[in-house]
């Protein structure tokens, strides 16, 4: 559920939000033919949702975000202050890139001295649960 407790001014006298305050599920949106710009569109709707006095926070997103350019999507909303969670594909766990003395893995640049059993920690958990559904 989506609710910004300062903007909406919502907060109980101890500063905590009110429960009884239905969250705001939806606070922007912009129509476009599906698949169509998502980085686009969703800057849009991250911009007037700035302008509007909202705080940037965690940010999640499907991988139509995730698989868009880093300069259309994931550097401008980290440049406004969000913090992007995505999921990754089976084939996109573990190390990713390698660049300038560091590693990529799952999305953050680690030491290239990362021991490799953290490196496919994911996707050892994942093939432990296949093997486990399975069996």
């Amino acid at each position: 559920m989506t609710r910004d407790a300062e903007h909406d001014a919502v907060l109980l006298h101890d500063g905590t939000p009110n429960p009884e305050v239905f969250p705001a599920l939806f606070l922007g949106v912009a129509l476009d033919k599906p698949g169509q710009r998502p980085a686009y569109n969703g800057l849009k709707v991250l911009n007037r949702l700035r302008k509007g006095g909202y705080k940037p926070g965690y940010l999640a997103g499907d991988r139509a975000y995730n698989n868009s350019e880093p300069e259309d999507w994931q550097l401008p909303v980290r440049a406004m202050g969000y913090k992007p969670v995505y999921d990754y594909r089976a084939d996109q766990l573990g190390r990713q890139a390698r660049t300038e003395g560091t590693i990529l893995v799952e999305g953050r640049w680690y030491c290239p001295s990362m021991p490799e059993p953290l490196v496919n920690a994911t996707i050892d958990l994942e093939r432990i649960d296949q093997e486990t559904w399975i069996s």
